[in-house]
């Protein structure tokens, strides 16, 4: 349509299609409705069409054609006034703060006049004039509804609106029958969960930070500042608070909450200790990024020596790699303290992964950072990810100067129990917890890695996003490896027959491999991936042919530390099916997430289950609830303690569907099905859930309801 001169460019990439340029012709003429006006082609005698209208229809000839359109605004509107383009910039956290705050600015002076934006927006952001809000989803609570939709009418000028889009999920439909509770509904008390160390660690590196600061010579603004020079401000910190010890103990001792239990001599070392490993791992970054430099010069001198000249491509992939390392050097301190997770950040502590961004244009106005728990996937090899109007595919794990380790292990998909070893023949059999074959590929032994960060090819440039995209590679469940001892399990005092185990740092694995089931094929020289059936030569993420042509077959994986709780329900009667009835066990769980993030008034995804045999296949089974905030926000404790509440609200949950034609033996939105177990919904099935606890929960009430009487 360009080349025929259909379409007119407007703007770069932006075209516009003339009203001049159209014609719709009709066989015979048109008629209009004297009464409310709707035009037609067939006529059915004289009645006009809309339902309810009385007027008549009569030809619309030239004179009652000029007649309509004299004062019709969509024709003036779309004849008359020059066209009015939608200048559309995003506003997230993938962005850098220079690139944030410039869409902003250009928000308020009207550059930018739609602004998509991501959570970022709830924390007191002041966009001036705003008008109106636009909502895709139902906000989690009420206290997010307030701050999404306050970003409209904060002057006195004219009315604002705020317009929420309610999907088609079990919150989104539950708000959109009852507004209220989402639009006026109460805001609870915020609850931090003081006995987080990691949290606490962070504040108390900052003030110990702060405390360094007052004393340092001169000023220590950026990475380089703090990392570099012999001895380092880094190292100098870390004897600062040896040699200063007693008086930091005291005044941290004033400060540290008691709920994370010991004195301040264990957060004073951990301080030191910590800012060492920080150390080390910028120095691996920027020892990486040099060794990757020096590389290119040989090959600069190289080509010099051969030729006479070098190769533009060559010069431009080792300004790329300055650049990268300048970037590395001058970042700010605070911000890159916090993103190495030792200052504290933007809400609860978080593990993230990064891709980095090779393309130069790119490298400074884009970061892009995951949660390393769905990192391992969004951003694997082969994935696509959009970002400020750019298609990005990551194409390799980025090192960091670190080498990978290779460790084995086998996920039982019948007792959810896993296993780890170096040597991955010994996993290669039945399995160690329930004696089951492995019968598929995902319950076979496999290798993995962890990767620290990921990586674009310096030679492949960013797209121009397009309607669709490439979905990445999901995740598998998660599994606890690391749970409550047994002696550390309670009887529940509110519950007979149940026991409960609690640890403030148990550990929990989940892997990524590639698309249907395969592992990735990874360099472990250089990090860069490689697609089954390509050749095995390859480059270097940095542009470099590289020496190594094995590829070795790996998954991704992802190990975090959180609160966790065992639910266990041994003596109870009617004892819950064994593992075998997988339908059963996954819609307890999720009835069960879901019901107690309604109790406790928190966000949905801010608690996640799994479930897992206590040794045998046909042994009992334990339910477990863990926070998805790395190192805990409270929520487990709580779950504990309003246990016999969260039961009754899953067996309302299950037993009682707000949609009239859901299906006992199945789910719909409103109960159990949601977004993230779409691949899961077939299995479940609320009527055997309703069932046992009905029968439970009613034996349970009834010595009681008898005692009383």
């Amino acid at each position: 349509m360009r080349e025929f001169g259909v379409l007119e460019q407007w703007a770069a990439n932006e075209y516009i299609l003339p009203y001049q340029q159209m014609m719709i012709r009709t066989r015979g003429p048109w008629f209009v409705c004297n009464g409310c006006g709707v035009v037609i082609v067939d006529r059915i005698a004289d009645a006009c069409i809309v339902p309810g209208c009385s007027g008549r229809i009569v030809e619309l000839d030239r004179a009652r054609l000029d007649e309509r359109y004299a004062f019709h605004h969509s024709f003036i509107r779309s004849t008359q006034t020059e066209p009015l383009p939608l200048a559309v910039r995003e506003h997230t956290a993938q962005l850098t703060n220079e690139f944030g705050q410039k869409y902003q600015q250009e928000f308020v002076s009207g550059m930018v006049n739609v602004l998509s934006s991501s959570t970022t927006f709830e924390m007191g952001v002041d966009v001036g004039q705003l008008k109106t809000v636009f909502l895709r989803n139902v906000p989690p609570t009420a206290a997010n509804y307030i701050q999404r939709a306050g970003r409209a009418g904060r002057r006195k000028e004219g009315s604002a609106y705020a317009l929420t889009y309610a999907r088609a999920f079990p919150h989104d439909q539950i708000h959109y029958h009852e507004p209220v509770t989402i639009v006026a509904g109460t805001v609870p008390v915020p609850q931090i969960n003081l006995a987080n160390t990691r949290l606490a660690q962070r504040h108390a590196n900052s003030f110990l930070l702060g405390r360094f600061f007052l004393l340092a010579p001169t000023e220590i603004a950026t990475a380089e500042a703090l990392f570099e020079g012999d001895p380092s401000s880094a190292a100098r910190f870390s004897k600062w608070l040896d040699v200063e010890s007693v008086p930091l103990r005291s005044a941290l001792s004033q400060i540290l909450p008691i709920e994370i239990g010991g004195d301040a001599s264990g957060v004073l070392a951990s301080a030191g200790n910590l800012m060492h490993e920080v150390e080390l791992k910028y120095k691996a970054k920027l020892a990486s990024f040099e060794g990757q430099a020096a590389e290119l010069r040989t090959r600069l001198q190289a080509e010099l020596t051969n030729s006479g000249t070098i190769d533009r491509r060559s010069a431009a992939l080792h300004d790329h790699l300055t650049k990268l390392i300048s970037q590395l050097r001058k970042s700010r301190l605070i911000d890159y303290l916090a993103s190495e997770h030792w200052l504290p950040s933007y809400a609860f502590p978080q593990d993230v992964v990064r891709l980095l961004v090779r393309e130069s244009k790119l490298a400074d106005r884009l970061r892009l950072e995951r949660d390393a728990e769905y990192g391992i996937a969004e951003y694997a090899p082969g994935s696509e990810v959009t970002a400020d109007g750019y298609l990005i595919r990551s194409r390799g794990i980025d090192k960091q100067g670190q080498e990978l380790h290779v460790e084995g292990y086998r996920a039982c998909s019948v007792c959810n129990n896993v296993q780890f070893s170096e040597d991955l023949k010994t996993l290669s059999g039945a399995c160690q917890t329930c004696g089951a074959p492995p019968h598929n590929a995902a319950s076979r032994a496999r290798q993995y890695v962890i990767p620290p960060g990921f990586t674009t090819d310096i030679n492949e440039h960013a797209e121009e996003v397009r309607f669709g995209r490439l979905r990445s590679a999901s995740p598998s469940k998660i599994f606890l490896i690391a749970g409550a001892s047994e002696q550390s399990f309670l009887n529940h005092p509110d519950l007979s027959g149940v026991t409960t185990g609690y640890r403030e740092d148990g550990e929990l694995f989940r892997a990524c491999s590639a698309r249907k089931g395969a592992p990735f094929r990874i360099c472990l020289v250089c990090g860069r991936a490689n697609d089954a059936g390509q050749k095995p030569k390859h480059q270097k993420p940095w542009g470099l042919d590289c020496p190594n042509e094995k590829f070795s077959h790996l998954d991704l994986a992802y190990r975090f530390r959180t609160d966790t709780l065992q639910i266990r329900f041994d003596s109870v009667k009617p004892q819950p099916p064994s593992i075998k009835d997988t339908a059963f066990w996954l819609s307890f769980q999720t009835a069960f997430v879901g019901a107690a993030a309604e109790v406790l008034s928190i966000p949905a995804r801010d608690l996640d289950g799994t479930y897992r045999t206590q040794g045998s296949v046909d042994s009992k089974v334990e339910l477990i609830v863990f926070d998805r905030i790395p190192g805990g926000a409270g929520y487990v404790h709580r779950v504990r303690r309003e246990l016999l509440s969260i039961l009754s609200a899953t067996l309302k949950r299950v037993d009682i569907c707000r949609n009239p034609r859901c299906d006992r033996k199945g789910s719909c939105y409103c109960c159990l099905r949601n977004y993230y177990n779409q691949f899961q919904w077939e299995q479940l099935r609320r009527e055997d859930v309703a069932n046992w606890l009905q029968q439970w929960l009613s034996d349970l009430a009834t010595p009681a309801a008898a005692s009383t009487a």
